[in-house]
């Protein structure tokens, strides 16, 4: 599968990621000059432990920055449910909500930095479930699934119900 890098580097300023551009810019550089025109094939796109050989740049980034990466990966993919468990909880200040926004516009525009349609309705519907600790980042949610301490059962809920 082929990845379109205006999609990726829209989908990375999105998430906050734009001073990463250079370190892909110098990437693809490097792709280029193996004569793949500008295009990269999604299973070369490895970030894992193993991968970073090479890739001293990922090895300096803050947790937000891997935070960020990490959803702007998720994000390029493009897939139809995203499920994401406490990776906010380490960002601080307005970066939690500002990363939901855009997990929000993933949802409402069903993708990110795609071409444009007339019906956006013929797109797939697109899903994200998060966990969180914080009531400002669930009053973001559509839907609040809440586990009761003591049933364990699940309390369903909408942001006007929290406290």
């Amino acid at each position: 599968m082929q990845i379109d890098i205006d999609h990726v580097k829209g989908v990375m300023k999105l998430c906050g990621v734009s001073e990463l551009i250079n370190a892909l810019d110098d990437e693809l550089a490097l792709e280029r000059s193996n004569d793949k025109g500008g295009m990269l094939i999604n299973e070369e796109i490895k970030y894992s432990e193993e991968s970073h050989r090479g890739h001293g740049w990922l090895k300096t980034l803050t947790q937000s920055q891997q935070v960020r990466l990490h959803i702007a990966r998720a994000l390029i993919a493009n897939p139809n449910v995203i499920i994401i468990n406490h990776s906010l909880d380490g960002l601080h200040g307005d970066s939690e909500l500002e990363l939901l926004a855009v997990l929000r516009a993933h949802v409402n525009e069903r993708g990110l930095c795609l071409p444009k349609i007339a019906d956006i309705n013929k797109r797939r519907p697109r899903n994200v479930f998060y966990t969180t600790e914080t009531t400002e980042a669930a009053m973001k949610a559509d839907i609040i699934l809440e586990m009761d301490p003591v049933s364990k059962s699940m309390i369903r809920k909408t942001p006007r119900q929290l406290p």
